[in-house]
């Protein structure tokens, strides 16, 4: 997605967003979702009309990147858009403590007019008829430690305005934590585009986290094959990198210091995402993995950590290097999209 961000006016959001999606169609990426609906900083409110006349700007400049795309590559295929906001902040909706609600059919109706209007005042006509989805507010939500199941029964007029015509698909904005029977219902409802992101990151902290605890067992004496071995420390060291530079997750977990340390391990907002990827905590992961791709690891402590994981290695299907437990329990997630798209 294309996001204008808040420091900014409008002419200095709009010159980057212009230029970055025009590369994003010129180095041929297929689906982009165009998003103006940030207030930026000169906005004292944001309209529908203000927010699609920047949304026509960004596919006017996505066009171009096209154009020039065709001009060394005739073959390729223009890009389809996604249009719309209904997004809580980044993340998960920490403020839906009634739970998120659904975007109103009044709403949709909206975004698709005020968006068809603007299209065509800049000339965007068949751009307009690859606008292939609209981003909404499922229900389908998730907090800190909750989850808020998907509701079809609740997402019927919207489901029935698209059948009228068939023209768009929904994108919804989070699908992350859904319960499968949940994730099929969502495609039947014409939710055909399913974000997901916390859930992943979820899992690979999860997963790295009980790799942890297998090291520890393994080595709590720093001894590996007879040799010293020195302890990754993974998660003090996540949580000491976290502690230092709150930025990405303080106004999300508050409440004591006992409370924010167990958010900030365990929350479905995964605010920790943000901290995996920095070179100590980079560093600690791959020592983590270096450290149990040496030894030779037990099976009942597979079981104990990563009981999915243990039977899948019982039936010869998986191996027992620590990357691929990893990879593994990350796709055990992804497993309930693939199912729900093909069903």
């Amino acid at each position: 997605g294309v996001q204008p961000w808040p420091e900014e006016s409008e002419a200095e959001a709009l010159e980057k967003g212009c230029r970055m999606v025009y590369d994003y169609a010129r180095a041929g990426f297929s689906k982009i979702h165009l998003d103006a609906s940030i207030p930026l900083r000169d906005d004292e409110a944001l309209d529908p009309e203000t927010v699609f006349a920047r949304t026509a700007s960004l596919c006017q400049a996505a066009e171009e990147g096209f154009s020039a795309r065709k001009d060394a590559e005739p073959e390729a295929r223009p890009p389809v858009y996604v249009i719309g906001s209904e997004v809580p902040f980044p993340g998960g909706d920490f403020q839906a403590e009634a739970g998120p609600e659904v975007t109103s059919l009044q709403d949709l109706e909206r975004t698709i007019s005020v968006a068809e209007k603007h299209f065509a005042d800049n000339n965007l006509e068949e751009a307009w008829q690859r606008v292939a989805a609209i981003v909404v507010q499922t229900g389908g939500e998730f907090d800190k430690y909750d989850i808020y199941e998907y509701d079809s029964s609740k997402f019927q007029p919207l489901t029935e305005r698209l059948q009228t015509d068939g023209r768009f698909v929904f994108e919804g904005h989070s699908s992350d934590y859904q319960k499968p029977v949940e994730l099929a219902r969502m495609v039947n409802d014409r939710i055909a585009v399913l974000k997901v992101g916390p859930a992943l990151t979820f899992a690979l902290r999860e997963v790295l986290f009980s790799l942890e605890m297998i090291e520890q067992e393994l080595l709590y004496d720093g001894i590996s094959n007879g040799e010293q071995s020195s302890l990754s420390n993974f998660s003090k060291l996540l949580d000491r990198e976290m502690q230092q530079d709150p930025a990405d997750w303080e106004k999300y977990y508050q409440g004591s210091e006992s409370e924010q340390r167990l958010a900030r391990k365990y929350s479905y907002f995964d605010r920790c995402r943000y901290y995996i990827s920095r070179d100590r905590v980079q560093q600690a992961a791959e020592r983590l993995i270096d450290n149990l791709a040496e030894i030779e690891i037990p099976l009942p402590l597979v079981s104990q950590y990563l009981p999915r994981q243990y039977h899948k290695i019982r039936e010869g299907e998986l191996s027992l290097h620590p990357e691929e437990l990893i990879k593994d329990h990350i796709l055990d997630i992804l497993a309930p999209y693939f199912q729900a798209a093909n069903q």
